[in-house]
């Protein structure tokens, strides 16, 4: 069974992601793929109900969610503490997990994935609509 790690770089509660990507995601777990999805959550989003039933919901489905938390708002730095925070939990989980494959929705979350494979070997999907996976 592949494992896939997949990250997001929104909250899993964007709409789009939410009405297309986690479908796609469930269907492929149903066909056999075992999917860690990773996403970067503010504090109004991680304390919402949607957000809770949605992870429940998730994990129902033997779909594993980890989120990383990210201020609400910009600060000097910020873009460096997304990249350093999302880093060492993603690295984290690859040791974890190993995952067969890092699938990517959007641009930071791919500079992340980079390292990530130097370190691991680990194959890397770009997919900008982030729903995608081959």
């Amino acid at each position: 069974m592949k494992q896939i790690l997949y990250i997001t770089d929104h909250s899993i509660t964007n709409p789009i992601f939410n009405s297309q990507g986690i479908p796609h995601i469930i269907a492929l777990s149903n066909g056999g793929y075992k999917f860690s999805i990773v996403s970067f959550e503010t504090k109004i989003n991680y304390t919402s109900e949607n957000f809770l039933i949605l992870r429940k919901n998730l994990l129902n489905k033997n779909i594993h969610h980890h989120y990383i938390k990210i201020p609400s708002k910009s600060f000097t730095g910020g873009r460096l503490f997304y990249w350093i925070s999302g880093f060492l939990c993603i690295s984290k989980l690859c040791i974890q997990k190993r995952p067969n494959i890092i699938h990517t929705r959007s641009y930071p979350p791919t500079l992340i994935a980079i390292l990530i494979k130097i370190i691991f070997r680990i194959k890397v999907v770009f997919d900008m609509r982030g729903i995608y996976v081959e």
